[in-house]
């Protein structure tokens, strides 16, 4: 049987724009006279979990987008479902650090004397 070597991938992450700028900074500047490094296109058949809008419906943040890259090679189901869920996870505790956030601030605008008679 022929021994392939193990494949290495490098992720990026960011906003579009930083990715983008990172890129192009890697590509001049590290990787100089270096063959062009492969790209991946994904092509997501759900919608992103991360709770934050994404600027096209097909948008995926950065770890769905190594969960499908990893199912793609044939990483199990389980292997990549976990990686989804800690986006999940992370999106819940946000959203109650936000709460509790925004609770600590109405309460103590409360509590703030409104000045002189």
């Amino acid at each position: 049987t022929t021994s392939h070597p193990p494949l290495q991938i490098m992720v990026l992450d960011g906003t579009w724009k930083k990715v983008k700028t990172m890129l192009k900074h890697l590509t001049k500047r590290v990787l100089h006279g270096l063959p062009a490094i492969p790209h991946v296109k994904l092509s997501p058949e759900v919608l992103s979990v991360y709770a934050r809008t994404q600027t096209q419906a097909d948008r995926i943040c950065t770890i769905e987008a190594l969960a499908l890259f990893l199912s793609e090679c044939g990483e199990s189901e389980a292997a990549t479902q976990t990686l989804v869920r800690y986006v999940q996870v992370n999106d819940a505790c946000r959203l109650k650090s936000a709460s509790r956030q925004a609770g600590a601030g109405a309460a103590s605008a409360s509590a703030t004397p409104a000045g002189p008679p």
